[in-house]
Parts: C-alpha cells; structure tokens; sequence
C-alpha cells in the first residue's frame, strides 16, 4: 500500500498494525521525520511527482486532501495510475465544491489550485486510464471519497474534459451559498459546536503526554486484534 501526503504517519501506521506493507510520500520535512521515527514508516521525503517506484508496486494508493494542492492533478492521477497492479485501487478524497456546509468565504481555499465535484474528478480519472468503482459523501457533504481502478488507458488521448452544464451548476450553488439566509439556518452554528466539541476532546485525549504510537496501539487495540484473529 501507498499513502501519499502521509503527514504525521497515523493512518500509515494504522495500516501498518494491520499487517499491511506501507510506503508513504510526505514533502514536509518535519512530517516525515516524526512519521519514520515515531512510527518506523518508510517514507519518501519530497511531492510525489518526485518519487521514484517501479511500475504496478501496489494494490491500493491512497491520497487524502492532497490532490486538490497539486500543480497538474491529471499528471498525478496518471503516475498513481502507474504505481497500481492490475486489480488494484486508487482512493481518492477531496474537498466537494458543492458544499454548502462551511462558511461561503470558506468555499475556495487559497492552498486549493483546483476544485472538484464527483462528475469533474470522475472525468478527469477516467482521462488517465481510471474508472471510478463508487463514491461517498460526508454527511455534511463536505468531502468526497472517490473509489477508482485501474483500467486500460483510453486509446482516445485528447479524450474530452469538458463537462457541459458543469460550470453553470457549481455556479448556481455558490451564488445561492451566499445568502444571509444561511445564517438563520442551524447549520454554521451545529458546525462551529461540533467543531468545539471535537478540539476538547481531543485534548482531553492527549492530555497524558504520551507518544502518538501509544495512544493509536491503545486507541485500536481492539480492532487490531479482531483483524488479527479473522486472519489466523
């Protein structure tokens, strides 16, 4: 397995606890070192148009909130294409520019190069030789999940992006997002709440100081050892 945009290592090391053979690429430094040495992942330091694997290396890649950050997501998406075995997975997750569950101002990030719905991502994958298997939305419909194999690459190269009606539609919701009408909605405030509630958890969580290997081994003990048992 293959994650690219490893970060500090947890969903790797997850994967890893399970049994799994885990590569990660992560560009920041600081990410990469606590994830080699808190975790003992082998990593590649650097963008993952820099990384060097031999051709069909894995059965699943997976890229959480990365792609949206990339220069030529079409060029990236072909190099994962690349690095799947015939069978395999990509997952890919993104921020959906349909969503009208955060702040209007919020709708366009400045780290975000592009944005993406399931009928554009899904264009664009299937472009470099990717068919999509099937999606989720969050519940708050925030981000998208996008399940992909790999298929034979199109024999039509300048196959066709465009995706008519598209641009009207995204328009048409964040043109309705800005409404003052959001706000009489209990939607931002349950958002900023359960936001809230999630920070204090998670410091009361952490709070002990220990490593982040020991509070993941306790936090998934139990889902590692049925994992472990269903495999004996």
């Amino acid at each position: 397995m293959l994650d690219v945009g490893t970060g500090g290592g947890e969903f790797a090391y997850l994967l890893q606890s399970l049994g799994h053979r885990v590569s990660g690429i992560e560009p920041n430094k600081g990410y990469a070192e606590y994830s080699i040495q808190e975790y003992g992942l082998a990593v590649h330091v650097g963008f993952v148009q820099d990384a060097m694997f031999p051709p069909e290396s894995f059965d699943l890649v997976t890229i959480w909130h990365v792609l949206e950050h990339t220069e030529d997501p079409g060029a990236v998406l072909a190099l994962l294409r690349s690095w799947i075995k015939p069978g395999g997975m990509l997952v890919v997750e993104v921020p959906n520019v349909e969503a009208t569950c955060q702040a209007p101002h919020s709708t366009f990030h400045e780290a975000h190069l592009y944005n993406f719905n399931v009928v554009s991502l899904r264009r664009l994958a299937k472009k470099h030789g990717l068919s999509e298997a099937w999606h989720l939305i969050s519940r708050d419909g925030g981000n998208m999940t996008m399940f992909f194999k790999r298929e034979a690459l199109p024999i039509d190269t300048g196959c066709e992006t465009a995706i008519p009606g598209n641009y009207e539609w995204v328009a048409g919701i964040v043109c309705g997002h800005r409404n003052w009408k959001r706000h009489l909605t209990p939607t931002p405030y349950l958002r900023a709440w359960q936001r809230l509630c999630r920070t204090l958890a998670e410091r009361r969580e952490t709070a002990t100081g220990t490593s982040g290997k020991v509070l993941l081994d306790a936090l998934y003990a139990a889902q590692v050892q049925t994992h472990a048992v269903a495999h004996e």
